[in-house]
């Protein structure tokens, strides 16, 4: 039986379909669920050197990059809400670790039993070269992992 479930959430449609599989586990194990998002620094380095995120004349965030991840965990948590389930939230950044390492340690942090998250389900040369974040959790974890297409 899982009584604490862990969903790694972000703006990309797999970790929504991810996100309401996590909810029916939840419901029907009456588990806790935990809403993480990561700010990664190498999606904030990358948007300010291509200035999509930073405003032209002033050269300051257009929007800071914790009210971002804020924003995704609030749309996460109300589609939790919708679902029955009163989630909690968790935001932290990366600090330049990997995204796999930050998942597992707020998985073994909060005592998760299990981590329910969306893959894309690559299998082209990206993926063997760089692998991927749900890969990475899957390689470094011993709690059980839900991979959601």
């Amino acid at each position: 039986m899982y009584t604490r479930i862990l969903v790694p959430v972000d703006d990309i449609g797999t970790s929504g379909r991810a996100l309401h599989e996590a909810i029916a586990v939840a419901t029907d194990q009456h588990a806790t669920l935990r809403l993480l998002h990561v700010i990664n620094e190498r999606d904030v380095v990358g948007a300010v050197f291509s200035g999509t995120g930073v405003d032209e004349q002033t050269g300051a965030p257009r929007t800071s990059w914790q009210d971002i991840g804020q924003r995704v965990l609030a749309r996460a948590a109300t589609v939790a809400h919708y679902g029955g389930i009163e989630a909690e939230t968790v935001l932290i950044e990366s600090g330049g670790k990997p995204l796999p390492d930050l998942v597992v340690e707020e998985a073994e942090r909060w005592g998760a039993d299990l981590i329910v998250m969306g893959t894309h389900g690559q299998r082209n040369l990206t993926l063997l070269l760089l692998g991927s974040v749900a890969l990475g959790v899957v390689r470094r974890t011993n709690i059980p992992v839900m991979l959601i297409h």
